[in-house]
C-alpha cells in the first residue's frame, strides 16, 4: 500500500506515517487528487490521510491493471466506486 501521511482534525495539526490497517476499516466519502500521484482521502469519521501513490506504481510487481496508472493522466481519472479508489480499467483498491 502507498505510503501515507495522516491529517486528524485537532488543534495540534500533527501529522503523523499512517500504515494500511489505519485506513481498512473505516468508510471513504471523498478523494482529491492533491499532486501527481497524491491523493487525499477523507473518511466518513472525518479521519484524513494523504496518499503518495508513486513508489507503489514502480513495484516490479505492478499487474497489468496497475501499469497504466503509471501515466499521471490516467492516474488523475480516479474515482470512487462504493467506497473504493477505482480508474477506468476498472483497478480498484
Amino acid at each position: 500500500m502507498p505510503a501515507a501521511v495522516a491529517k486528524q482534525p485537532s488543534k495540534q495539526k500533527k501529522e503523523q506515517i499512517v500504515f494500511a490497517s489505519n485506513i481498512a476499516n473505516r468508510f471513504l466519502r471523498n478523494i482529491r487528487i492533491v499532486g501527481p500521484f497524491r491523493l487525499c482521502l477523507h473518511f466518513e469519521d472525518d479521519f484524513i490521510a494523504e496518499l503518495d501513490f508513486e513508489k507503489w506504481l514502480k513495484l516490479p510487481s505492478a499487474g497489468p491493471l496497475r501499469k497504466p496508472l503509471r501515466e499521471a493522466e490516467f492516474f488523475a481519472q480516479v474515482y470512487l466506486d462504493h467506497g473504493a479508489l477505482t480508474w477506468p480499467n476498472q483497478f480498484d483498491i
